[in-house]
């Protein structure tokens, strides 16, 4: 192991059972860094195009970013990637918790999976020994269960990743389930997993992931954590408590937005987590409402929202949750003791959970929002597109497209979460409606017909998450330029849009405003460069809160390397100029992606924070493609191309 990264690569056939290791050249990793960087150069160069999402021929990969392992804080991610089944296109999925560490402990950068086994199967793997074990009895089981399971024949130390129901029954929305609770869970790569047979991965290792520089990358992590010192005491709560529940609403209603400080962002992020901000989300506009059709501060409004926003969770709260590496620890494993949404332990929902399954169908049963999050964990589901599924049948069922006898006998009205939950249970499991909606909303909304795409909320077949652009239009050009549409990790000249600095470098962006669409296309592709850095070096976003910090010191240290923050920032580009390599390779034409009126404001909302607002985003999109240096149609540059030292065809 050449300090944090380990110069080698696992390839396990399925279909043949070859296992075999393959060393990789140390400068790979200057070039790609480590998760999905490495991901998509591996796939580049070794998966054929037109693989089908769900053959023999399609390579999932498993990758702990390049700092994953080291000291570095906030450094506990890991990305699984391969083929859509979603999309058609590049599909890659990010998820915290304790697996990332483990790949690497075990000696490798990568995990990579081809073939379809003839019978259900799991991946053992500790230290050097490396088995494809036999996983019949598991089949079947729900994620925890498969975890219990495991950990009891294995003993302890295993981290677990696996399928559930809904990667079984390949249900395009379906995701890879770590640590109980913590998902792998966009683009649909549940279902590759499934469609290999591979039910999880058992991961065990004894190595130890070392920094070139550990004195340095001490001094690294110290100025990092300096921001995270200060917890707010009792007073302080109870103040800030006040503000967010009784001066902020009347701000937001008179679209007067607040920017908190770094201080009050991590306390707010440790004490209740991302759902933090859900009420004030709603009621600022960014939260989606009644499958984007409502205004929150009409059709949801505080005294509803705030049922499944910030203290709200406090109550069930049993302990705390930190990922690897994080000095945070921003998530918690609540309980619900009795009634009819008992659930014993279960990762307290975030943000987008609390979002999609609450303000988007009108439900302010926090309790409910607890099981619906279980559930998806459990079955194997992205809560982001099975709660925008159950929007929109809601809103079909709504509309008379379908009815009671489409719907397995349920009554699918606004707010029932009773009916959400079953039909969730149905998607997972491939049942009636469910099956329908197990292959996204977008191919529902073609098997309904009677023009219910106009209730699709997707972008490239995959569902929307819980940021609307005509709050903060960046995301807007995010949804429809990244290789994965519809993902709002990926980047965005939001964070300027709000009055934030940039993530690193010197970087100028004092001229971009909130709702000026022409110009921005520099500081979009700065942040979606930045946002390629984080990922592939492993780190959580919630970092780049903290303002600018030193990144290419903490790689330096970790690796031994003395890169720059422009290096870094060409690293992002190239990394992101490959994965658009892909999808134009897989026949996907970038320029294509578009968003539903109603993401756009047309016609626009006349009441509301967001009244008035109709998003360009064409402008917004082909200033982007400029300033990466594309063609207007989203086609790399081939003198580009050849400065970073990719190929274009």
């Amino acid at each position: 192991m050449s300090h944090c990264y380990c110069g080698k690569i696992l390839w396990v056939d399925l279909g043949t059972g070859e296992i075999r290791r393959e060393e990789v050249d140390p400068g790979v990793y200057r070039r790609v860094l480590g998760g999905y960087g490495l991901g998509v150069k591996v796939l580049l160069e070794r998966q054929p195009a037109g693989a089908d999402p769900l053959g023999p021929d399609n390579i999932l990969g498993f990758l702990p970013g390049l700092l994953t392992g080291t000291p570095a804080l906030f450094s506990g991610r890991y990305m699984v990637v391969g083929k859509s089944p979603l999309t058609g296109g590049w599909g890659d999925a990010n998820s915290g918790g304790s697996l990332s560490p483990e790949i690497k402990r075990c000696g490798y950068d990568g995990i990579f999976v081809r073939g379809v086994s003839e019978r259900p199967v799991y991946l053992y793997i500790k230290d050097e020994t490396v088995e494809i074990r036999d996983a019949s009895r598991l089949w079947g089981l729900d994620t925890v269960e498969t975890e219990n399971v495991l950990g009891r024949e294995l003993g302890s130390g295993f981290k677990i990743a696996s399928i559930g129901p809904a990667g079984e029954n390949l249900a395009l929305i379906a995701a890879i389930i770590n640590d109980r609770g913590r998902a792998a869970a966009r683009s649909g790569l549940g279902a590759v997993m499934g469609s290999k047979k591979l039910k999880a991965l058992a991961l065990k290792g004894s190595g130890k992931v070392t920094a070139a520089s550990p004195g340095l990358l001490k001094k690294v992590n110290m100025v990092i954590s300096a921001p995270l010192k200060h917890e707010f005491g009792k007073t302080e709560r109870f103040v800030t408590d006040i503000f967010a529940q009784r001066v902020l609403p009347f701000l937001l209603r008179r679209k007067v937005f607040f920017k908190p400080t770094v201080r009050q962002v991590m306390n707010s992020l440790r004490n209740y987590g991302t759902g933090a901000a859900t009420a004030i989300s709603v009621e600022g506009g960014d939260a989606p409402v009644k499958n984007w059709s409502g205004v929150g501060m009409f059709d949801f409004p505080w005294d509803r929202s705030g049922k499944i926003s910030d203290r709200s969770a406090a109550p069930y709260e049993i302990k705390k949750y930190r990922c690897a590496g994080c000095p945070l620890g921003c998530g918690a494993l609540v309980s619900v003791k009795e009634g009819k949404y008992r659930v014993e332990e279960a990762h307290r929902p975030e943000y987008e959970t609390a979002a999609v399954f609450g303000s988007n169908i009108l439900n302010d049963n926090y309790e409910s929002i607890i099981k619906l999050n279980d559930l998806c964990n459990r079955l194997g589901l992205d809560a982001i597109s099975a709660g925008a599924a159950v929007a929109f049948a809601m809103e079909c069922f709504e509309k008379g497209l379908i009815g009671p006898g489409d719907c397995g006998g349920l009554d699918l009205r606004w707010g029932d979460a009773d009916a959400a939950i079953a039909l969730v249970r149905d998607i997972g499991l491939r049942r009636g409606l469910g099956d329908i909606l197990a292959g996204g909303v977008a191919r529902a909304a073609e098997s309904i017909g009677r023009g219910s795409g106009e209730f699709a909320m997707h972008c490239g077949g995959q569902e929307l998450p819980m940021h609307d652009p005509k709050y903060l239009p960046s995301y807007g050009t995010t949804y429809v330029v990244d290789a994965t549409p519809g993902r709002h990790t990926a980047g965005a000249a939001n964070f300027v849009d709000a009055g934030s600095p940039p993530l690193f470098g010197e970087y100028n962006l004092s001229k971009t405003v909130k709702y000026r669409y022409a110009g921005k296309g520099e500081a979009q592709a700065y942040f979606a460069k930045a946002a390629q850095v984080l990922n592939c070096l492993g780190l959580c976003q919630f970092s780049a809160f903290l303002g600018t910090l030193p990144y290419s010191e903490m790689v330096n240290a970790a690796a031994g390397w003395d890169v720059t923050d422009d290096e870094l920032l060409e690293t992002g580009e190239r990394i992101l100029t490959m994965r658009q390599l892909f999808n134009l390779r897989e026949g996907i034409d970038p320029g294509s992606f578009t968003l539903p009126d109603r993401a756009l404001g047309r016609p626009p909302f006349e009441r509301g924070p967001t009244s008035g607002v109709t998003v360009d985003l064409e402008t917004m999109r082909r200033d982007f493609f400029r300033a990466m240096k594309w063609d207007d149609s989203g086609r790399p540059d081939r003198n580009r191309c050849a400065e970073l030292g990719i190929s274009p065809d």
